[in-house]
């Protein structure tokens, strides 16, 4: 597990002024300094040095919370324990590099719950700062003492919470629920901020093919529509879907050649009016169900992803419901085995 406060240890470290090998701390910087001056690494041009940085950086990932993601047959980024080492090499490296890794690494987080639990804590500086983060769409349910009735909000509420949160790339991983992650994803596509990209990849077909209270709508030609009317029709946004080409691990649709783009079509005799009120008996027959989704929800070129700390809220908004609390406010109400998602 990563901590948020990977700068202590060098600051620790630099306090080491008795008891050393070498002396005091003057003599440890300049023998720090000595051993930089003789580093072929450091006698590179800064920007390929910045390149490495990228590199290491960019394959990176720090994961909160116990999931099984070792199942995700997209391609896997550094999860060893020392993947921010390259921050403690020397000092000259440190001061390179201390501004760049919050914005390439990946943030996995395996709840709506840890997320809150570790980015509620941040200032918003450093929350600006983050670009990538992964999620699961489960959504976060409030179970509250002594109440019967437990809140339930879709996942595109909690960023709503983390004021100065403006990631590149938000990714999220679907549930077994198809109707969830239907209502999940078009809520992200008509209220979602926080984020330029969005991608959500499924488990199966089940979220375009099967039958929910609410009828499903042909897409992404409705998710194109509804996005376009908030951030402007010549804004370049857009929602593009690609499915799995056929049934395989969990996040293989990321790779181009077992995927194609998909387009839901209206045949005759369907209408509009009777599309999606039946269960798709093609993408839902055993042969074909098991092709995944990925959705792709990039917001238009001049389109506003800050959200606003004030209301009026949507009512469906956890801050709507929480009247202004902060999230270690809510939890602090939340039954002790919500308090902690393991």
């Amino acid at each position: 597990m990563a901590s948020w406060k990977h700068g202590n240890n060098d600051n620790k470290d630099n306090k080491k002024s008795t008891g050393s090998k070498y002396g005091t701390a003057d003599a440890q910087v300049q023998l720090s300094s000595a051993s930089e001056s003789c580093s072929p690494f450091l006698q590179l041009p800064r920007e390929l040095r910045e390149k490495v940085y990228d590199s290491i950086f960019f394959s990176t990932t720090i994961r909160f919370g116990e999931w099984p993601t070792c199942q995700i047959g997209m391609k896997n980024r550094n999860l060893a324990t020392h993947s921010l080492a390259l921050l403690r090499v020397c000092r000259q490296i440190y001061e390179e590099t201390k501004s760049l890794w919050l914005g390439r690494i990946l943030f996995d987080f395996n709840h709506v719950i840890t997320l809150l639990d570790k980015l509620s804590l941040l200032p918003a500086f450093t929350l600006s700062r983050i670009r990538f983060i992964r999620v699961s769409a489960d959504p976060l349910v409030l179970r509250v003492e002594g109440q019967n009735h437990h809140p339930f909000f879709r996942l595109l509420w909690a960023p709503k919470m983390l004021p100065g949160l403006r990631l590149d790339t938000l990714t999220v991983l679907g549930t077994y629920h198809g109707p969830l992650d239907y209502g999940t994803l078009g809520a992200f596509v008509q209220h979602g901020s926080c984020w330029k990209e969005l991608r959500f990849v499924t488990r199966d077909s089940s979220m375009l093919g099967c039958s929910k209270i609410e009828r499903r709508k042909p897409q992404p030609l409705t998710w194109n529509q509804i996005l376009l009317a908030r951030d402007g029709i010549d804004s370049k946004a857009s929602v593009t879907i690609y499915r799995a080409n056929q049934e395989m691990e969990f996040g293989a649709v990321f790779t181009p050649e077992n995927s194609r783009e998909f387009n839901q079509e209206i045949i005759p005799p369907e209408t509009l009016e009777t599309f999606g009120a039946n269960e798709d008996a093609k993408l839902m027959s055993p042969n074909e169900k098991g092709g995944a989704f990925l959705v792709i929800v990039k917001r238009g070129h001049q389109a506003d992803i800050s959200e606003r700390d004030t209301g009026p809220y949507h009512p469906d908004d956890i801050r709507y419901w929480s009247d202004g609390m902060t999230w270690q406010e809510i939890k602090g109400m939340l039954t002790g085995s919500y308090r902690k998602i393991r």
